[in-house]
C-alpha cells in the first residue's frame, strides 16, 4: 500500500450515491489522478470544502491496487478572486474542461502544471482577461500538449479541439 504527498489542483469532482466522490485533480509529480474520496458527503468531513473545483491544496493519496484514495487534503490557496468573478471561472473551467479531456491519468507533466498555475495566479489578479489573452493561453495550453508547433486561430484551436476529444466544447466561453 503506497501513501503519497503532494500539491494539486480540483479539476472537477463527481458526486456518488453513498457518502463519497470521485475527485479529478492534477498533480506536478503524478499527472492527472481520479481518486475516491471517502465519506466527504458527511457533515462532519473537514476535507469536503478543500474539494472545490479551482482549489489548490496539498493532497495524501493512498494507491491500492490499481485504485486512488484520498485520504487527507489541506488548502493552499481558494483563489477567492477567480470565484468571485463569473467570467474568470468560466475561463478557468475551460482550461480543466480540456486539460481534463486531453491528458491522460498518471503521466507528469510539469510544464503545464507550472503554466495552469501561472495562469491562475494572473487570473486571481486585478488585470483584465480578455479574448486575445484567451487566444494566445489556448495556443500556449496545445503547443504544451503536443497538438501544434505554431499558433492558430482561435476558431481553428476549437474545431481541433472538438475533433480530439469527439465532443464540443462548452459554449459559455466560446
Amino acid at each position: 500500500m503506497n501513501v503519497f504527498k503532494t500539491e494539486a489542483f480540483v479539476l472537477k469532482k463527481f458526486r456518488l450515491p453513498n457518502n463519497d466522490v470521485i475527485v479529478t485533480c492534477f498533480t506536478q509529480e503524478f499527472g492527472k489522478i481520479r481518486s475516491i474520496a471517502k465519506g466527504v458527503k458527511n457533515i462532519t468531513s473537514r476535507r469536503a470544502p478543500h474539494l472545490d473545483s479551482i482549489n489548490m491544496i496539498e493532497v495524501i493519496y493512498r494507491k491500492k491496487s490499481e485504485s486512488y484514495y484520498l485520504v487527507g487534503t489541506k488548502l493552499i490557496s481558494a483563489f477567492s478572486a477567480i470565484k468571485a468573478s463569473e467570467y474568470k471561472q468560466k475561463i478557468v473551467y475551460f482550461f480543466f474542461y480540456i486539460i481534463d479531456f486531453m491528458l491522460p491519468e498518471a503521466v507528469q507533466d510539469i510544464e503545464i502544471y507550472q503554466w495552469l498555475r501561472n495562469l491562475l495566479v494572473v487570473l486571481g489578479g486585478d488585470t483584465i482577461y480578455v479574448q486575445t489573452s484567451l487566444h494566445k493561453d489556448l495556443n500556449a495550453l496545445m503547443r504544451l500538449l503536443g497538438y501544434i508547433d505554431s499558433d492558430l486561430s482561435y476558431n481553428s484551436l476549437i474545431v481541433l479541439i472538438e475533433e480530439t476529444i469527439h465532443e464540443k466544447l462548452p459554449k459559455y466561453i466560446l
